[in-house]
């Protein structure tokens, strides 16, 4: 399971292809006739946060109506001023639909963006 977030769970798919892959061109998340940003449309994504930034936030999830294949990373621009006062986080981790991400990867309707900060422990 390399790649996977530890504890995420996979969104079943009849044809045991992640999603990213199952959906293609003309397929919402949710089926075929619901696709933002296909026509220059804007998509909505909801955006995961954990630790500080959850607390900044006062919430684990945000909505966000976004351009059409705007980066992953660019969503931190997005966010609230409280959460991102400061710039990202130094070694922050993106993980889109539930796999870790490049900050570069483009962002459909539907997506769900993870914002994982670095942990320390022993």
């Amino acid at each position: 399971m390399e790649g996977r977030i530890p504890g995420a769970t996979r969104r079943s798919v009849s044809s045991g292809v992640p999603p990213r892959v199952a959906r293609g061109p003309g397929r919402g998340p949710r089926g075929p006739g619901i696709v933002g940003g296909m026509d220059g449309s804007p998509i909505r994504i909801s955006v995961r946060l954990f630790a500080s930034l959850r607390e900044a936030a006062g919430a684990g999830r945000i909505e966000l109506e976004l351009p059409a294949a705007t980066p992953v990373g660019a969503v931190w621009s997005h966010l609230p001023d409280p959460v991102r006062d400061g710039g990202p986080p130094d070694g922050v981790r993106y993980a889109l639909n539930h796999e870790w991400t490049l900050p570069g990867a483009p962002l459909r309707d539907g997506d769900e963006v993870a914002l994982v900060l670095p942990v320390s422990g022993g």
